[in-house]
């Protein structure tokens, strides 16, 4: 890991080495140019750890560590001052086996420290600190869909706004960077990078220090990559005609959430059916139906909680540890810097990577919560950059909304002749009520829908009647 350890200005590495059934901890100091040198063992008995963090949590100028061990307890080993070494480590949390990544941020919400976390579910938290002592304030959810993704490591603040920013790598290789916005809730994407997965290890130099990558490939070989700044703006990506969806860097949160209740549908109400009424039906029988709302009341006069039979934050957070806002899901779009075809597998890589998902009526994902039809097709819509306002993931759970509906009479995304259907097209069914069924064509005659069941990819049906356009999301 590279960081500020000596106070020398210069970019510092801790190596951790195996040695006789342990890991210890060497320090190379940084020199001009981003050289490193070694200095000395500081540190011994890491063996029980499977993750570590570094950075200044106390805010005193020098280097501490966060250390999970594998059963998911959180130490915190404040730096010494004067020294090289650290303090003994102080426990300050427990349960963080469930994340899959933690990368310090110098300044997040508050303008604190905090820890930017990623949990096997693909959701991204920030976990703000509350003091000097490594304590943490509650966490903040960023959304889903960082799954994909094989690293994420602070940069500092790259753009100069105040707040911590941070580096991610894709499966793929590409390397992008994700600048925070001044309240540091939320990140905007842009690719700087591809190749990156020739890489064993990649450790970014914090902008304060300078800024570049020193990293390590496959062949053992330490690069030092310097910081390029354009002097003019990125050329940009895919556009097309202005009449239709113009890319986006981000998708604009749907501002609420579902408060489950009767008629309602969604990921929420699978969650409340699931934890009072049992395993929830695949299919569009899922709804919050009378003998819901009786199991949510019996549960409300156990807990003194007022039966009325909705599910109000307060019901909720006695009832599950999952998030009030769990419903707000969004797949992250892929950088405005991405070309057409660029766009194009992106939303088909994603839904392929979602077959299997359960059926969940009036779902939008992610993979465990389950997607309907126009659930998983407004995502892979969402993933390749587009935002069909004013469709969104918590209109799609109402109880009279139809998705599918909405997408195909949707003034700003293009029709086309079935006939001239091309992967990445949005194909739809309709009966004497309208549409009621779409699937995404994958090409080659095979489509992708979440059906009563799951999501499954099959060949091309024509079960009922096929409507007589499809829809093209990235207009041509």
């Amino acid at each position: 890991m590279l960081n500020n350890y000596l106070g020398s200005g210069h970019a510092d590495l801790l190596y951790f080495i195996p040695r006789n059934n342990d890991i210890i901890i060497r320090l190379y100091s940084g020199t001009p140019g981003g050289g490193v040198s070694a200095t000395a063992n500081i540190g011994q008995g890491w063996g029980t750890f499977d993750y570590v963090v570094a950075g200044d949590i106390n805010q005193d100028g020098k280097t501490d560590l966060l250390g999970r061990k594998t059963n998911g307890d959180l130490y915190y080993y404040e730096a010494r001052k004067g020294a090289m070494y650290f303090k003994p480590g102080v426990k300050v949390g427990n349960g963080w086996s469930g994340m899959r990544s933690l990368t310090f941020m110098p300044r997040t919400i508050g303008n604190k420290a905090g820890v930017l976390a990623v949990d096997t579910a693909g959701r991204m938290h920030i976990y703000p600190f509350a003091n000097n002592r490594g304590n943490f304030a509650g966490s903040v959810k960023l959304g889903y869909g960082w799954s994909r993704f094989t690293r994420v490591m602070g940069v500092g603040d790259a753009d100069s706004n105040g707040k911590s920013d941070f580096l991610a790598t894709d499966s793929s290789g590409y390397l992008y960077l994700y600048r925070a916005n001044s309240a540091g809730t939320d990140f905007a994407a842009a690719q700087v990078g591809h190749g990156w997965n020739g890489m064993s290890q990649i450790l970014p130099i914090d902008m304060s220090q300078g800024g570049g990558i020193t990293a390590v490939d496959s062949k053992g070989k330490l690069h030092y990559y310097t910081v390029h700044r354009h002097s003019s703006s990125p050329q940009p990506g895919w556009r097309p005609p202005a009449r239709y969806l113009q890319p986006v860097s981000a998708i604009r949160p749907a501002g609420s959430t579902v408060v489950p209740r009767l008629g309602w549908n969604g990921t929420k109400v699978r969650e409340v059916r699931g934890r009072l009424v049992g395993t929830p039906p695949l299919n569009s029988s899922m709804t919050f139906d009378k003998r819901t709302e009786n199991a949510v009341k019996r549960f409300q006069r156990r807990y003194k909680l007022g039966a009325n039979g909705i599910v109000d934050y307060r019901t909720w957070v006695r009832m599950t540890s999952r998030s009030w806002t769990m419903d707000n899901f969004r797949m992250t779009p892929v950088p405005l810097s991405a070309n057409r075809n660029q766009r194009l597998n992106a939303m088909l890589t994603f839904a392929r990577k979602q077959v299997g998902s359960p059926y969940t009526w009036g779902g939008a994902g992610g993979y465990v919560d389950g997607y309907d039809c126009s659930g998983l097709a407004l995502q892979a819509i969402y993933r390749a950059g587009l935002d069909p306002q004013p469709i969104n993931v918590i209109a799609h759970a109402a109880p009279t909304y139809r998705s599918s509906k909405q997408l195909y009479a949707h003034p700003r995304l293009q029709k086309v002749g079935f006939g001239a259907r091309q992967p990445g097209d949005l194909i739809f069914w309709q009966g004497r009520g309208g549409i009621y069924h779409v699937a995404i064509y994958l090409g080659s005659n095979q489509i992708i829908e979440s059906n009563y069941g799951h999501a499954r990819q099959r060949a091309l049906y024509n079960w009922g009647s096929i409507a007589p356009y499809v829809v093209r999301p990235l207009a041509s």
